[in-house]
């Protein structure tokens, strides 16, 4: 038999043959193999309680978000009657915020519906039909159109009972949730002080990091993105109500649920908005645009950056990609914790990045002064 490791006159060094090196080959491919096929197992295992997890992990995040107001009324109540305290008094604004905004907006929707089904059928757009006939489309094209959207209004209202469905699941799955909360209020500060001063030395750095990330991208995004969401619609709804935008209260609530969406939700609000304020004159429409515009670099350029922070800190590109695959793999719970389920990823992995590179400084060779003024003169130029 060949001798597969030949020594050189080196005592350190040892010379590799073709099939020590192949062999280390098909060692590595087999480990990323079996790697690959337990992490698939895994997740599997984990779609069978996909549910529960999402469940659970909302449940965090609604804890996070609201332990401040639990401190606060701890300083003159004990921990269990605070925690009650501030869930029920949540409970009562978010039931006054249901009975009246709700309410309203729900009967500005039946109404404008029923709006829509007039202007479509009463032949009230033939204005803006020419308009498009002068751009290619056919009247045949918006005519087939206008019968879709006809049938898809008409289709709402025999929509009823799986509406009713899904709100029943929603009121159910908002108890599960609830409950899961409270009792990680009530239980959560002793297993985080347990994992912050008892878990191994070594691994402690790591666990505190991880749950200053928690705490920073999860509990800070849900409680500024609230208060962010509230201020944006109600300025949104009041502005469109003094310009006299019809169905303003409508305009408000849908401004506050799409601001949770990323990107998207911005522009379906804006178009809603400019729709409607075009019913009462294009004088009106560019009063909606420009407060349109206004309300966008105020969000983006004063209120978010002090409200929200750096909190979250995607990129819009991470956060649109993010909203997708969150979408199709859990449907409107996936959509709505996109963002910050893609902040603490992102979060993890900058930090595991910037641990490596301080492991690994030959991987990252500094340049000489010359050459970085060479560079800086290049760009300069």
């Amino acid at each position: 038999m060949e001798v597969q490791q030949v020594k050189t006159n080196s005592p350190d060094r040892v010379e590799t043959t073709p099939f020590t090196l192949w062999t280390r080959r098909l060692v590595i491919s087999l480990t990323i193999l079996v790697w690959v096929v337990l992490a698939i197992i895994a997740g599997r295992l984990l779609a069978y309680f996909a549910t529960a997890l999402i469940l659970l992990a909302i449940a965090g995040l609604v804890s996070y978000a609201i332990y401040p107001a639990v401190k606060l009324f701890q300083r003159a109540l004990p921990r269990p009657i605070a925690v009650v305290s501030v869930y029920l008094l949540a409970m009562v604004t978010l039931g006054v915020f249901f009975f009246f905004l709700g309410r309203a907006a729900v009967s500005q929707l039946t109404s404008l519906i029923h709006y829509l089904q007039g202007v479509l059928n009463d032949g009230s757009l033939q204005y803006y039909q020419d308009v498009l006939n002068q751009f290619g489309i056919s009247q045949e094209q918006i005519q087939d159109a206008t019968k879709g959207l006809v049938s898809q209004l008409q289709g709402l209202t025999s929509r009823v009972v799986p509406l009713l469905s899904s709100l029943f699941n929603v009121v159910i799955n908002t108890l599960v949730v609830a409950t899961l909360s409270i009792y990680i209020l009530l239980d959560g500060p002793r297993a985080v002080k347990w994992l912050r001063e008892k878990t191994p030395a070594g691994q402690r750095g790591n666990i505190n990091f991880l749950l200053d990330t928690l705490k920073r991208v999860g509990g800070g995004y849900i409680r500024g993105q609230l208060l962010l969401s509230t201020i944006l619609s109600t300025i949104t709804g009041i502005f469109m109500a003094i310009i006299g935008v019809p169905y303003a209260v409508f305009l408000g609530v849908t401004a506050f649920i799409l601001s949770f969406i990323p990107v998207v939700g911005a522009f379906i609000t804006g178009a809603l908005c400019i729709i409607l304020a075009l019913t009462q004159g294009w004088i009106t429409a560019l009063l909606a645009l420009g407060f349109l515009l206004f309300l966008q670099v105020l969000e983006s350029q004063i209120l978010g950056p002090r409200i929200v922070g750096p909190a979250v800190g995607l990129h819009p590109i991470v956060s649109l990609l993010a909203l997708i695959a969150g979408g199709e793999l859990f449907g409107a719970t996936g959509a709505l914790f996109a963002s910050v389920t893609a902040g603490i990823i992102q979060a993890l992995l900058i930090a595991a990045w910037t641990t490596w590179r301080e492991r690994h400084p030959e991987e990252f060779p500094t340049e000489p002064p010359e050459r970085e003024r060479e560079v800086q003169a290049s760009i300069e130029a």
